[in-house]
């Protein structure tokens, strides 16, 4: 009935095609200013004109800052690769000969290879130091790097680490330094430590008996034909590290010794003496660094078959440029069998100290330590 009514009533049939008429008439007028928002060439889109050339210009700066680190690299990586390693080589080992020349000891210096590591450092393959006048006093190192720490300049100070490893063993020793005390021409390290692990010390006491037999001094003569027969060794294992507070003075430094000494030996290959091989059952080390010097303990102590050694005291560092180390050792020597038949006069005779009494040697050592007094306790 009512729907009869509308479709007959004349007034409905005038106003909705009107209203159909404007509805679509503002759908078009809406769809024509989206359009024209969305169109770059409108109007009302300027602020997007505005927003391109800071684009355009950013994008240009990107890129120029790309192309400058691309050139850096390229030049850096160049020069990494081009640099002339094998001449810094020789430039070392010329400068150590000519050193070493000058001290008089018959020792020379090879390196097999020199190469870069990593931006900062050097590696340095089959390093080799022999004594000319002893065959077993030849010091071996497998690898040896050295390298700058960068992140340590932030800090002011100047980090360096060195890993070298030689027969199975290995040493990494890191130090700071303060540029500061580079500066004045005054280094002066603030930390320091050192890790071993397993490091024979062989090659180190042979060259140091080497370097002893061929001395001149008088002492020596009589004892150089057994020194060149004799080798000293073992391996050590364990961490020493040291700060130091006040730069200005080295003498305020601390310092920690944890060592543990093994497979430690003492041979002499002289058929004539028939001494025994001495594998030293008990090699305990009791060491600190305070107030400038290198404290050991009355724990310290070496003992093997036929001989035994306690020892004691401080070994003082001064400058060591101008200055000689100074030492103060108390030390008991005890020899027996074949050790003390054939080493009983000689030991005493190279320390300038007085003979055994009944195999035991007592005594103090003190002064500089290239020419220290003994005198029985």
């Amino acid at each position: 009935m009512t729907e009869d009514k509308l479709s007959n009533n004349p007034v409905s049939d005038k106003v909705l095609p009107t209203l159909n008429d404007e509805i679509d008439d503002d759908i078009k007028s809406g769809i024509s200013q989206l359009a024209d928002l969305k169109s770059p060439t409108s109007p009302t889109s300027s602020w997007d004109e505005e927003e391109l050339p800071k684009t355009k210009t950013s994008s240009k700066i990107y890129r120029a800052l790309g192309y400058l680190a691309l050139g850096a690299f390229s030049f850096l990586f160049f020069l990494y690769v081009t640099f002339p390693y094998g001449v810094i080589k020789e430039v070392i080992v010329n400068k150590v000969t000519q050193e070493i020349q000058k001290s008089g000891l018959p020792i020379r210096l090879s390196i097999g290879s020199l190469e870069p590591y990593w931006l900062t450092g050097i590696e340095l393959e089959n390093v080799n130091v022999t004594n000319v006048t002893s065959q077993s006093a030849n010091l071996r190192l497998g690898i040896v790097r050295a390298h700058l720490k960068p992140l340590s300049l932030l800090l002011g100070k100047l980090g360096v680490r060195v890993y070298m490893t030689q027969v199975g063993g290995s040493l990494d020793f890191e130090l700071s330094l303060p540029i500061s005390t580079l500066i004045a021409q005054q280094p002066s390290p603030d930390s320091g430590e050192i890790v071993i692990n397993s490091f024979p010390v062989d090659p180190f006491f042979n060259h140091a008996l080497a370097v002893a037999a061929g001395s001149k001094d008088p002492a020596m003569i009589l004892v150089a034909p057994l020194l060149s027969k004799t080798s000293i060794g073992g391996q050590i294992t364990g961490t020493i590290s040291f700060s130091n507070e006040n730069t200005d003075h080295f003498g305020d430094a601390r310092g920690t010794f944890e060592i543990s000494v093994s497979e430690g030996f003492l041979h002499i290959a002289d058929e004539t003496l028939k001494i025994r091989r001495q594998s030293f059952e008990t090699a305990e080390l009791d060491l600190s660094f305070e107030n400038n010097a290198l404290v050991i303990g009355e724990q310290t102590r070496f003992a093997a078959e036929d001989i035994e050694l306690g020892l004691n005291g401080r070994l003082t560092l001064p400058n060591l440029s101008t200055q000689s180390p100074q030492a103060n050792f108390n030390f008991e020597l005890v020899m027996r069998d074949k050790i003390e038949e054939s080493l009983g006069f000689i030991v005493p005779n190279m320390l300038r100290c007085p003979p055994l009494s009944e195999g035991v040697l007592k005594a103090n050592l003190s002064g500089p330590v290239s020419s220290m007094n003994c005198s029985a306790q």
